[in-house]
C-alpha cells in the first residue's frame, strides 16, 4: 500500500493520535515551523510554482495527480529504507549513501510506474496490461475525484503528500546522519505515527486556510 492510499484513509480526526513527546521524530518536524525549510511551507511553495505553470484548472489537476502518485511511490521507498536501517543500524551511513547514489535509477523507475498509473486513471480504471497492473488498486480512489474535477480534494492530497515526502527526506538526510542513536527507534510503527501526525497537522492547517 502506498503512502497516498494511507493518507487518503487517514484524513480526518484519529482516535489513536500519537503523542509528539513519545514519538522521537515529531520534534524534528516541528522545530522548523516558521522556517522556509519547514516541510509544509515547502509543500505550499511547490504548489504555488505548479499553479504558475498550469494553464488551466484541468491542467493543474492533472499535474497534481501525477505528482501525488509519484511522491506516494517515492515515500514507500523511504519507508522501506528506514526499516532496513532499523534492522541494520551499523550500516546506517552506508545505506543512506547508497540510497542517494541510486537516486537517478530510482526516480526513473518511479516515473515509469507513475505514467502507468496516470494512464489508468485517465482511462477511468481501464488497463489492457502494464507493469504496474498489480498496484493499480492503490490509485482507484483517485478516479472518481478526477472524473468530477475535484480540485480542492487534489490540492489537499497534494499538500499532504508533499509535506510527508519532504519530512521523510529531511529525516533521512539531515537528522539520522547526526543522530545515529535514533536508528533503533525508527520502526515501522514509529514511521506510521510520524506520518499520521503529519496528516493531522496538514489537515488542521488546510482547514484554517
Amino acid at each position: 500500500m502506498t503512502q497516498m492510499k494511507r493518507f487518503m484513509g487517514s484524513i480526518g480526526p484519529s482516535a489513536d493520535k500519537p503523542d509528539e513527546h513519545t514519538n522521537s521524530f515529531i520534534p524534528f518536524f516541528l522545530k522548523l515551523e516558521g522556517d522556509d525549510q519547514f516541510p509544509f511551507a515547502m509543500a505550499l511553495k511547490t504548489l504555488e510554482e505548479l499553479e504558475q505553470t498550469a494553464q488551466s484548472e484541468s491542467e493543474l489537476l492533472e499535474y497534481m495527480m501525477e505528482d501525488i502518485v509519484f511522491t506516494s511511490i517515492y515515500a514507500t521507498f523511504y519507508e522501506h529504507l528506514f526499516i532496513t536501517i532499523n534492522e541494520n543500524s551499523h550500516l546506517t551511513l552506508e545505506l543512506i549513501d547508497k540510497f542517494s547514489e541510486t537516486g537517478a535509477d530510482r526516480e526513473s523507475l518511479i516515473a515509469q510506474q507513475t505514467q502507468h498509473h496516470f494512464s489508468y486513471i485517465l482511462n477511468n480504471g481501464e488497463c489492457s496490461g502494464c507493469e504496474a497492473c498489480d498496484n493499480h488498486g492503490d490509485v482507484d480512489d483517485l478516479i472518481e475525484y478526477y472524473q468530477t474535477g475535484d480540485l480542492v480534494f487534489f490540492i489537499n492530497l497534494y499538500l499532504g503528500m508533499q509535506t510527508i515526502t519532504y519530512a521523510l527526506e529531511q529525516l533521512l538526510y539531515d537528522t539520522l546522519p547526526v543522530r545515529l542513536d535514533l536508528t533503533e527507534k525508527i520502526t515501522a510503527q514509529a514511521i506510521l505515527e510520524f506520518r499520521q501526525y503529519i496528516v493531522e497537522y496538514t489537515d488542521k492547517k488546510l482547514a484554517n486556510i
